[in-house]
């Protein structure tokens, strides 16, 4: 069992830096440092403004909108929608990671266990569906906390998507 395994054994103290292990191991690309560090979005639309910038600098290229206004990424051929929320100075990252599980009851228990593994990324059952969420505050708006938080969302749904599926009898795609 690896260190981050055993966060629930250890002390605040101990668990706090493992969440900054957890966080600074996650994907970087070398790129500079982005020019505007922190910013202070005015309105929802603004916000969505300064996330664009920052997707478009993260991937290369601006991201599409989707009929809701979200940016649409893709990740393990999924849809990860990207949302600055209209009420709340909040972004969600989240994915339809399975759909179709083979039992409701059994499904809530295995993302029970995942959701107590993980700081971050939380799953969720609607209905016959697996979710996985991610969100932060926006104020400010960071946009290396973004980029990272997508490193870690991508990283989350790259270690567990699968065998989730799996174990859940569910489908992916």
């Amino acid at each position: 069992m690896s260190d981050i395994d055993k966060r629930g054994e250890r002390s605040p103290r101990e668990g706090a830096d493992d969440l900054w292990r957890e966080f600074n191991n996650t994907a970087r690309d070398g790129a500079q440092a982005p020019a505007a560090v922190v910013r202070i979005a005015e309105d929802c639309q603004e916000l969505k403004r300064f996330v664009g910038e920052a997707l478009e600098e993260k991937f290369g290229e601006m991201p599409v909108l989707d009929d809701d206004g979200d940016f649409v990424l893709s990740h393990m051929g999924q849809a990860v929608w990207v949302r600055a929320h209209p009420n709340s100075p909040a972004i969600s990252i989240s994915a339809r990671v399975a759909h179709g599980v083979y039992s409701r009851r059994a499904s809530e228990v295995e993302i029970g266990i995942l959701n107590r593994r993980g700081y971050f990324v939380k799953w969720s059952l609607r209905e016959r569906d697996i979710w996985q969420e991610i969100d932060m505050v926006a104020i400010p708006f960071v946009p290396n906390h973004l980029s990272n938080l997508i490193d870690v969302f991508f990283g989350a749904m790259s270690a567990n998507r699968d065998d989730l599926a799996y174990r859940t009898g569910a489908k992916v795609g």
